[in-house]
């Protein structure tokens, strides 16, 4: 019997990605371990070590890596500016002076439920690819931002499309899946990246 060119290549491509998981993980402790031995500097990547410090040492590098390793992909947007050169920002009533460095974020959240009717609830329709659909009746389209807009659109856009389609595609081709959830909560202390959820989302599965 020859076995199904459609598990095969399924189980190839997850060895495929498996591997290339663990050598981004390999990577980023060799990083981690070198900068270690160096005064701190205060950055992103401290920041993703630090959430995990009440981790153990193996398991903390490996939960770091993995933020990592998603924080590019579709996400509760953070779009991060850095002062370079002295500044006034002024924001509705409020002035406040910003010395180079700083980072100013803009919170372009994807749970917006009142940009405009029908938005309370995840409805593929809303789309076209990764733009939203121009039915859906907004005043303008920033106030719905997935990837961002513009110049400052994101652009591992449709990098990060893709590899959702194909790893959910994979997964309903090859089980029947039953949510056991009720709602999904997204973790509190995540830095950009995917909403992942606080707590497991479980499901009972059967191979088709």
């Amino acid at each position: 019997m020859r076995p199904d060119r459609n598990a095969v290549t399924w189980a190839t491509r997850k060895r495929s990605e498996r591997a290339a998981m663990a050598g981004i993980e390999a990577i980023l402790a060799e990083i981690w371990a070198e900068r270690k031995a160096k005064p701190p500097v205060g950055d992103f990547l401290e920041q993703i070590y630090d959430s995990y410090a009440d981790l153990p040492d193996d398991e903390r590098e490996v939960n770091a890596a993995r933020d990592v390793i998603v924080i590019r992909m579709a996400q509760r947007s953070i779009t991060l500016r850095q002062v370079v050169k002295p500044m006034t920002f002024t924001v509705a009533e409020q002035t406040d002076d910003l010395a180079p460095g700083v980072l100013v974020t803009t919170m372009l959240s994807n749970t917006n439920t009142t940009a405009g009717p029908d938005l309370d609830h995840f409805d593929p329709a809303h789309y076209r690819g990764r733009r939203l659909a121009p039915d859906v009746a907004v005043p303008t389209k920033e106030l719905v931002s997935t990837f961002g807009h513009g110049s400052h659109s994101c652009p591992a856009a449709r990098f990060s499309i893709s590899a959702i389609r194909i790893s959910i595609c994979g997964l309903l081709d090859h089980y029947g899946l039953t949510p056991s959830l009720t709602s999904v909560a997204p973790r509190s202390r995540q830095i950009g990246g995917v909403a992942r959820a606080a707590k497991p989302c479980w499901c009972d599965y059967r191979a088709r």
